[in-house]
């Protein structure tokens, strides 16, 4: 089934470090079928990992004296 094959592959892909094709792949699988949980969950998992990421790296910038 190609929802299924998409939804691995964006499994795969993470796996290795390309987040943003797995993100990809999993929004491929939800335009495919809207019900498939699998990838809406491990997309939004992976979008949340990449905005928790920005945020520290913002929170990084900041100097203590800045606080």
């Amino acid at each position: 089934k190609r929802v299924d094959a998409l939804y691995l592959g964006g499994l795969d892909a993470y796996a290795k470090g390309s987040v943003d094709e797995a993100i990809g792949m999993w929004n491929e699988a939800l335009a495919l079928d809207p019900t498939f949980d699998p990838a809406r969950e491990s997309r939004d998992a992976a979008q949340a990992s990449i905005e928790l990421k920005q945020t520290m790296a913002e929170l990084q910038k900041i100097k203590p004296d800045q606080q």
